[in-house]
């Protein structure tokens, strides 16, 4: 299965870098290597993925493995430290991934009321749709 040969090489490539460190102990340990081979073969057998990402940076903090699987997914994109992002940046950043058909909404995690707010917000577009 493509999957499994998937799964199989990135392992490969994370325990190949990982012993390159020289002391094996590598900040990508082997049990971090275990989980990305398991989500990697569980992937293309969810329907729905909530992906938390640092709304400072939203793009350098996406999970590269959900790259490959763009069509497929639904996704659901939370923009964490929205305190500490440039608000006007955070707004285009929420266009860019609803032009994507991607539901996406800004949290401070440290706030229960932000979460919460992020919560509704996801909860009244699922009524519209």
């Amino acid at each position: 299965m493509a999957t499994a040969t998937l799964a199989r090489q990135i392992g490969r490539a994370i325990t190949k870098a990982t012993n390159s460190t020289g002391s094996g102990n590598g900040w990508f340990s082997p049990h971090m290597a275990a989980a990305s081979r398991a989500i990697a073969e569980r992937i293309p057998l969810v329907d729905l993925v909530l992906e938390v990402r640092d709304a400072r940076i939203p793009l350098s903090s996406a999970y590269d493995q959900l790259r490959n699987y763009t069509s497929s997914l639904k996704r659901i994109i939370v923009m964490n430290k929205m305190d500490l992002a440039n608000h006007s940046q955070l707004k285009d950043w929420m266009k860019y991934f609803e032009q994507k058909n991607y539901i996406s909404y800004g949290v401070n995690a440290h706030n229960k009321e932000s979460i919460q707010q992020g919560r509704n917000k996801n909860t009244g577009k699922q009524k519209r749709q």
